[in-house]
């Protein structure tokens, strides 16, 4: 790879500086641009630390997504659990059992829309988005009864952010 790096366009060699842990590159290699971009007088100062910092803050909104959809996918099962709990007639036998199932998932199902919710906070602290607010109170107020449509709407749009992170 040294040797490709010397043929690389000075673009290429800034993309390479800037996103070497996202390409699973080794240090080395990130050394080796930064030395010829050094070569051909482009200012690298400003160039090691935003590689530095947007791979990390990457890795750390992929590592926010992964945990909204464990959050998301655990509060879908409570929900559809509460939703069937609610289709069982209650009898003198199951009363007790079915009114404690019940209220166990649906307080499950709130703790994990709560903890979603706040994915979406660090989520769009990472990407640097202000629309905090908006995105929250549609979380709560539509999770509820929509959960899968407002699920599917929110993981659509976190993956577009973190696409939009990685350009």
């Amino acid at each position: 790879m040294p040797n490709r790096l010397k043929n690389m366009q000075t673009e290429k060699l800034v993309d390479v500086v800037k996103n070497c842990t996202i390409y699973g590159y080794d240090a080395s290699i990130r050394d080796k641009a930064i030395e010829l971009l050094k070569e051909r007088g482009v200012q690298t100062e400003d160039l090691v630390y935003f590689g530095k910092n947007k791979g990390h803050e990457i890795k750390h909104a992929e590592s926010i997504l992964k945990v909204f959809n464990r959050s998301a996918f655990l509060a879908l099962l409570c929900y559809t659990a509460f939703l069937l709990q609610l289709l069982i007639q209650p009898t003198e036998e199951n009363l007790i059992l079915l009114t404690f199932g019940r209220i166990s998932t649906l307080i499950l199902y709130v703790i994990f829309l709560i903890g979603g919710t706040f994915s979406i906070v660090r989520f769009n602290k990472v990407v640097k988005k202000t629309e905090n607010s908006g995105d929250v109170i549609m979380f709560i107020l539509f999770g509820m009864p929509f959960f899968l449509i407002v699920y599917l709407h929110f993981i659509s749009k976190m993956r577009e952010d973190l696409a939009r992170m990685n350009a």
